[in-house]
């Protein structure tokens, strides 16, 4: 018996033994599994982290050469831009070049006309002038052959004086004339009006008879007044434009 329970309690503590073993084996066998399976989820997030990173690197990358590609476009369009601007400024002061050449090519073109059409009306009322005085001078050498008195030289004398007289009639040349001064001096009595808005239309005409430097005989003519009283005119036309006696009023009123 004694045999037996040394044997029975070899037994036991040989099963107490191979329990605590495998008890062990079993321990070590989670342990091995849980340290796998840590180390694949480590695995597995170092590999989900990896992406993260990749796809975040990534991400920065493209969006870096997008906004490179993009900050080279508005660069190249800004570069156009200044190129249309360049253009536009260059064609602009092409056209204000060209504009201001026109424009003083037509201002001498109407200041070359003006010129001519003063000279012409000067010219006009110049021969109005000499063709007065001859008729006066010939009229006044036909009275004096007039007072001879020879029959049918006195008749055929007379009759020539009639027509003489006729000639001397110059209404409608003068007609002729003013209208010329009224045209050529449009803008200028627009201008004189509004300088001087008390004007009559008499002293209107004379401003613009004056604007073509013409004498106080050449006036009197188209005027149908005398010398004197187109003398007369004149000084009192320098008073009402407040002139200066050292301002010549002709020369006053071609500036205007």
């Amino acid at each position: 018996n004694r045999y037996e329970k040394i044997m029975g309690t070899i037994a036991r503590h040989d099963l107490e033994l191979i329990k605590t073993q495998a008890e062990k084996i079993k321990q070590d066998r989670i342990i091995t599994q849980q340290n796998i399976q840590n180390t694949r989820l480590k695995l597995i997030l170092f590999v989900l982290a990896s992406l993260i990173v990749l796809l975040l690197v990534s991400a920065w990358y493209l969006k870096r050469l997008n906004d490179q590609k993009k900050s080279m476009q508005l660069q190249s369009l800004q570069q156009e831009l200044i190129s249309i601007e360049l253009k536009n400024t260059t064609i602009e002061l092409k056209n204000k070049e060209l504009e201001a050449k026109n424009t003083a090519l037509e201002n001498e073109s109407l200041k070359e006309e003006m010129e001519y059409k003063k000279r012409d009306l000067t010219d006009f009322a110049i021969n109005l002038s000499q063709q007065q005085d001859f008729i006066n001078e010939m009229l006044n050498r036909l009275k004096d052959v007039n007072k001879a008195g020879e029959g049918r030289l006195k008749i055929e004398l007379k009759e020539l004086t009639r027509q003489l007289n006729g000639y001397l009639n110059i209404n409608d040349k003068v007609t002729i004339f003013k209208e010329k001064v009224e045209k050529i001096n449009s803008d200028f009595f627009n201008r004189l009006s509004q300088a001087f808005p008390t004007l009559t239309p008499g002293e209107k005409e004379l401003c613009g008879l004056l604007r073509l430097q013409l004498s106080n005989k050449e006036i009197a003519i188209i005027k149908n007044i005398s010398p004197d009283s187109a003398k007369v005119e004149r000084y009192r036309l320098r008073k009402k434009l407040n002139l200066s006696p050292d301002e010549d009023v002709s020369n006053y009123l071609a500036a205007l």
